[in-house]
């Protein structure tokens, strides 16, 4: 289980009010440098996923927050060159329904293009967003990923549950119903692409020391079947995109064995 605190995502929040504050108080000394505007837009990114996650509230008291990141972040890009940060900046301001955009209700996402991600973000990259340990450029493609994919949107949606006497918390759980295990807590020891029905997967293997005994899990970027077999090593849990065994005494620092990614079977060497 990996239990992930809303509160994380709520400091984004606080973060990027704070930065449009700063970049307000630089630009009226003149101060519209790169470094400045990617100081503002670096943590505004995060507005993208608190929206597409509805996690940002509609309350009279954000009004004049939001119009402070409105603000700053409209005149940022006035000087803005770079095509990265302007991007997140634009996706910002529709998202937040400013009025430079074509949406504005904050709590209905405008039907725009955002930054996104290529490939499906694995379960390592969600679990990082959902805790707040990604910079805030990554954290919009991520959002962007999302929002252009409605219905996996609504799974992450489904993981954040806001309950008023108790600290909110976001549960990620594998959709066997098991709870898949924070890959966060482990470390990367290999990683794969499986190719299913010509369409390239990326496949991360993640070992996990402690507790005793270890266990080595498999996370696929993509909902499919996967396995993994070898000799001393024992399958504990199986969910669509995940798999996760625990490693006998006899595997010492390297794994022989082969992994099932939807109809492929490859050989995967993992060594550690």
């Amino acid at each position: 289980m990996t239990d992930v605190r809303l509160e994380a995502l709520a400091a984004k929040w606080a973060a990027a009010v704070e930065a449009a504050h700063a970049f307000a108080r630089a630009y009226a000394e003149d101060d519209a440098s790169e470094e400045a505007i990617e100081d503002l837009i670096e943590p505004a990114g995060w507005v993208l996923v608190l929206v597409v996650l509805d996690a940002l509230d509609g309350a009279d008291e954000r009004n004049a927050e939001r119009s402070a990141v409105r603000t700053a972040v409209a005149a940022a890009l006035e000087h803005c060159e770079d095509e990265l940060v302007r991007g997140v900046g634009e996706a910002v301001l529709r998202a937040l329904g400013s009025p430079h955009a074509s949406n504005g209700n904050v709590t209905s996402i405008a039907k725009t293009v955002w930054p996104a991600d290529a490939i499906r973000p694995s379960p390592r990259r969600l679990s990082r967003l959902l805790r707040g340990e990604l910079d805030g450029f990554a954290a919009a493609h991520v959002a962007g990923w999302l929002h252009a994919h409605p219905e996996e949107c609504e799974l992450v949606r489904a993981m954040v549950r806001i309950e008023s006497e108790q600290p909110p918390s976001i549960e990620l759980a594998a959709a066997s119903g098991g709870h898949m295990r924070d890959p966060s807590e482990g470390e990367v020891v290999g990683t794969k692409q499986a190719v299913d029905d010509k369409t390239a997967i990326d496949l991360e293997a993640v070992l996990f020391r402690k507790p005793s005994p270890r266990q080595i899990a498999i996370y696929a970027a993509e909902p499919i079947a996967v396995r993994f077999e070898a000799d001393g090593v024992t399958t504990d849990e199986i969910a669509p995109g995940y798999w996760i065994g625990t490693l006998d005494r006899t595997v010492r620092t390297t794994i022989e064995g082969k992994v099932h990614a939807g109809s492929q079977v490859e050989p995967w060497t993992i060594e550690f």
